[in-house]
Protein backbone atom coordinates (compact mmCIF):
# COMPACT_ATOMS: atom_id res chain seq x y z
CA UNK A 1 0.00 0.00 0.00
CA UNK A 2 1.23 3.58 -0.19
CA UNK A 3 2.66 5.46 2.50
CA UNK A 4 0.02 8.10 3.42
CA UNK A 5 2.50 9.63 6.45
CA UNK A 6 5.69 10.09 7.71
CA UNK A 7 6.33 9.74 11.49
CA UNK A 8 10.15 11.65 12.03
CA UNK A 9 11.58 10.88 15.36
CA UNK A 10 14.69 12.78 16.63
CA UNK A 11 16.04 13.77 19.73
CA UNK A 12 15.81 17.21 19.76
CA UNK A 13 17.86 18.06 23.19
CA UNK A 14 20.99 16.74 21.39
CA UNK A 15 20.16 18.25 17.97
CA UNK A 16 21.08 21.17 16.63
CA UNK A 17 18.42 23.09 14.44
CA UNK A 18 20.48 22.76 11.52
CA UNK A 19 21.11 19.66 11.86
CA UNK A 20 17.00 18.36 12.28
CA UNK A 21 16.42 20.25 8.88
CA UNK A 22 18.79 18.24 7.17
CA UNK A 23 17.79 14.91 8.73
CA UNK A 24 13.68 15.75 7.64
CA UNK A 25 15.13 16.74 3.92
CA UNK A 26 17.12 13.56 3.38
CA UNK A 27 13.73 11.71 4.93
CA UNK A 28 10.79 13.76 3.19
CA UNK A 29 13.24 12.79 0.11
CA UNK A 30 13.49 9.41 0.75
CA UNK A 31 9.42 9.25 1.86
CA UNK A 32 8.76 10.64 -1.65
CA UNK A 33 11.27 8.42 -3.54
CA UNK A 34 9.06 5.58 -1.88
CA UNK A 35 5.74 6.50 -2.61
CA UNK A 36 6.71 7.48 -6.07
CA UNK A 37 8.19 3.93 -7.14
CA UNK A 38 5.09 2.38 -5.23
CA UNK A 39 2.66 4.36 -7.62
CA UNK A 40 4.91 3.87 -10.79
CA UNK A 41 4.78 0.07 -9.73
CA UNK A 42 1.31 -0.19 -9.06
CA UNK A 43 0.55 1.44 -12.71
CA UNK A 44 3.11 -1.12 -14.18
CA UNK A 45 1.01 -3.90 -12.79
CA UNK A 46 -2.15 -2.35 -13.59
CA UNK A 47 -1.13 -1.98 -17.56
CA UNK A 48 0.64 -5.44 -17.42
CA UNK A 49 -3.42 -6.56 -16.22
CA UNK A 50 -4.96 -5.02 -19.19
CA UNK A 51 -2.32 -6.94 -21.48
CA UNK A 52 -3.78 -9.40 -23.56
CA UNK A 53 -1.13 -12.29 -24.70
CA UNK A 54 -0.45 -14.79 -27.23
CA UNK A 55 1.43 -17.55 -26.62
CA UNK A 56 3.14 -19.84 -28.72
CA UNK A 57 5.82 -22.26 -27.17
CA UNK A 58 8.47 -24.22 -29.47
CA UNK A 59 8.72 -27.45 -26.92
CA UNK A 60 11.59 -28.96 -28.73
CA UNK A 61 13.62 -25.20 -28.60
CA UNK A 62 13.40 -24.91 -24.87
CA UNK A 63 14.03 -28.11 -24.28
CA UNK A 64 16.90 -28.80 -25.77
CA UNK A 65 19.21 -27.01 -23.03
CA UNK A 66 19.20 -29.96 -21.15
CA UNK A 67 17.85 -28.93 -18.18
CA UNK A 68 14.45 -29.92 -16.66
CA UNK A 69 12.24 -27.12 -16.10
CA UNK A 70 8.58 -27.85 -14.94
CA UNK A 71 5.79 -26.17 -17.39
CA UNK A 72 4.50 -24.28 -14.66
CA UNK A 73 7.94 -22.32 -13.84
CA UNK A 74 7.86 -21.42 -17.63
CA UNK A 75 4.43 -19.99 -17.71
CA UNK A 76 4.19 -18.37 -14.44
CA UNK A 77 7.94 -16.47 -15.41
CA UNK A 78 6.58 -15.17 -19.00
CA UNK A 79 3.37 -14.51 -18.62
CA UNK A 80 3.33 -13.13 -14.95
CA UNK A 81 -0.03 -11.54 -13.83
CA UNK A 82 -1.03 -10.41 -17.88
CA UNK A 83 -4.39 -12.13 -19.51
CA UNK A 84 -3.62 -15.36 -21.75
CA UNK A 85 -5.44 -15.65 -24.95
CA UNK A 86 -4.26 -17.69 -26.86
CA UNK A 87 -2.07 -20.63 -26.04
CA UNK A 88 -0.18 -22.98 -27.98
CA UNK A 89 3.01 -25.30 -27.89
CA UNK A 90 3.78 -27.69 -30.77
CA UNK A 91 6.53 -30.04 -30.03
CA UNK A 92 8.30 -33.72 -31.34
CA UNK A 93 9.68 -36.47 -30.40
CA UNK A 94 11.65 -39.69 -32.21
CA UNK A 95 10.66 -43.40 -32.14
CA UNK A 96 9.01 -44.44 -28.62
CA UNK A 97 10.52 -41.31 -26.64
CA UNK A 98 7.46 -39.70 -26.20
CA UNK A 99 6.76 -38.02 -22.75
CA UNK A 100 3.00 -38.16 -22.02
CA UNK A 101 3.43 -36.38 -18.93
CA UNK A 102 5.58 -33.38 -20.05
CA UNK A 103 2.45 -32.77 -22.63
CA UNK A 104 -0.29 -33.39 -19.95
CA UNK A 105 1.04 -30.42 -17.55
CA UNK A 106 0.88 -27.57 -20.46
CA UNK A 107 -2.42 -29.02 -21.28
CA UNK A 108 -3.29 -28.62 -18.09
CA UNK A 109 -1.98 -24.78 -18.50
CA UNK A 110 -4.59 -24.60 -20.95
CA UNK A 111 -2.70 -25.02 -24.01
CA UNK A 112 -3.48 -26.63 -26.95
CA UNK A 113 -0.50 -29.10 -27.61
CA UNK A 114 0.42 -30.29 -31.17
CA UNK A 115 2.78 -33.16 -31.20
CA UNK A 116 4.12 -35.53 -33.93
CA UNK A 117 6.10 -38.11 -33.98
CA UNK A 118 9.54 -37.70 -36.41
CA UNK A 119 11.42 -41.29 -37.24
CA UNK A 120 14.58 -41.94 -35.47
CA UNK A 121 17.67 -39.60 -36.77
CA UNK A 122 15.68 -37.21 -38.43
CA UNK A 123 15.11 -33.20 -37.25
CA UNK A 124 12.33 -31.26 -36.19
CA UNK A 125 9.33 -31.74 -39.23
CA UNK A 126 6.14 -29.71 -38.64
CA UNK A 127 7.17 -27.73 -35.46
CA UNK A 128 8.28 -24.16 -37.09
CA UNK A 129 5.12 -24.55 -39.67
CA UNK A 130 2.22 -25.22 -37.12
CA UNK A 131 3.37 -22.64 -34.72
CA UNK A 132 3.50 -20.13 -37.55
CA UNK A 133 0.23 -20.99 -38.93
CA UNK A 134 -1.58 -20.17 -35.17
CA UNK A 135 0.43 -16.87 -35.26
CA UNK A 136 -0.84 -15.71 -38.35
CA UNK A 137 -4.49 -17.12 -37.69
CA UNK A 138 -4.04 -15.13 -34.40
CA UNK A 139 -2.56 -11.81 -36.13
CA UNK A 140 -5.50 -12.16 -38.97
CA UNK A 141 -8.06 -12.38 -36.53
CA UNK A 142 -7.20 -8.89 -34.99
CA UNK A 143 -6.89 -6.84 -38.67
CA UNK A 144 -8.03 -3.20 -38.67
CA UNK A 145 -8.34 -3.02 -34.82
CA UNK A 146 -5.85 -1.17 -32.24
CA UNK A 147 -3.36 -3.94 -31.05
CA UNK A 148 -1.17 -1.55 -28.58
CA UNK A 149 -2.38 -4.13 -26.10
CA UNK A 150 -1.76 -6.99 -27.72
CA UNK A 151 1.55 -9.31 -26.85
CA UNK A 152 2.77 -12.21 -28.95
CA UNK A 153 5.19 -13.98 -26.97
CA UNK A 154 7.39 -16.74 -29.01
CA UNK A 155 8.99 -18.99 -26.62
CA UNK A 156 12.11 -20.04 -29.10
CA UNK A 157 15.13 -18.65 -30.42
CA UNK A 158 15.29 -20.01 -33.55
CA UNK A 159 15.43 -17.57 -36.44
CA UNK A 160 16.01 -19.82 -38.92
CA UNK A 161 14.39 -18.98 -42.34
CA UNK A 162 12.36 -21.88 -42.55
CA UNK A 163 13.63 -22.89 -46.04
CA UNK A 164 12.28 -20.06 -47.22
CA UNK A 165 8.30 -20.37 -45.81
CA UNK A 166 7.42 -17.91 -43.59
CA UNK A 167 9.37 -17.97 -40.39
CA UNK A 168 9.59 -16.83 -36.80
CA UNK A 169 11.24 -14.13 -37.75
CA UNK A 170 9.10 -13.01 -41.02
CA UNK A 171 5.92 -13.33 -38.72
CA UNK A 172 7.61 -10.98 -35.71
CA UNK A 173 8.48 -8.59 -38.27
CA UNK A 174 4.90 -8.34 -39.54
CA UNK A 175 3.28 -8.47 -36.39
CA UNK A 176 5.32 -5.73 -35.13
CA UNK A 177 5.32 -3.66 -38.40
CA UNK A 178 2.44 -4.54 -40.03
CA UNK A 179 -0.07 -5.64 -37.40
CA UNK A 180 0.86 -3.01 -34.86
CA UNK A 181 1.54 -5.84 -32.01
CA UNK A 182 3.90 -6.28 -28.85
CA UNK A 183 6.48 -9.04 -29.66
CA UNK A 184 8.30 -11.17 -26.73
CA UNK A 185 10.88 -13.77 -27.67
CA UNK A 186 11.66 -15.83 -24.67
CA UNK A 187 14.69 -18.11 -24.87
CA UNK A 188 17.97 -19.25 -23.49
CA UNK A 189 20.63 -17.03 -24.20
CA UNK A 190 22.88 -19.24 -25.08
CA UNK A 191 20.31 -19.87 -28.55
CA UNK A 192 18.79 -16.71 -29.61
CA UNK A 193 19.02 -16.08 -33.20
CA UNK A 194 20.57 -12.15 -33.97
CA UNK A 195 18.53 -11.63 -35.50
CA UNK A 196 15.70 -10.89 -32.71
CA UNK A 197 18.17 -8.40 -30.47
CA UNK A 198 18.53 -6.38 -33.79
CA UNK A 199 14.79 -6.04 -34.10
CA UNK A 200 14.72 -5.51 -30.56
CA UNK A 201 17.12 -2.26 -31.07
CA UNK A 202 14.89 -0.86 -34.13
CA UNK A 203 11.77 -1.15 -32.10
CA UNK A 204 12.65 -1.05 -28.81
CA UNK A 205 8.76 -0.23 -27.89
CA UNK A 206 7.65 -3.36 -29.43
CA UNK A 207 9.73 -5.80 -29.51
CA UNK A 208 11.74 -7.53 -26.07
CA UNK A 209 13.72 -10.06 -25.77
CA UNK A 210 13.90 -12.38 -22.70
CA UNK A 211 15.66 -14.97 -21.17
CA UNK A 212 14.53 -18.38 -19.68
CA UNK A 213 18.17 -18.78 -17.86
CA UNK A 214 16.96 -17.13 -14.57
CA UNK A 215 15.35 -20.86 -14.05
CA UNK A 216 18.74 -22.60 -13.79
CA UNK A 217 19.51 -20.32 -10.71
Amino acid sequence: ARPQSLVLKVDAANTACEDVLAIAKVAVMEFLEDSNATARHINEVEMMEKEKCYLYVDHSNIASSGLHIRAEEVHELVLGPREARDRHLVGSYAGSGQNEDTWVAWRDLGYQVHVCQRPEGVGEQFVDDALIAQMLGALSRHIGQDNSDKTLILLSGDGNDNAGRSSFASVIQSAIFDYKWNVEVWCWKHSCAALYHHLQEIAPDQMSVRYLDVLRD
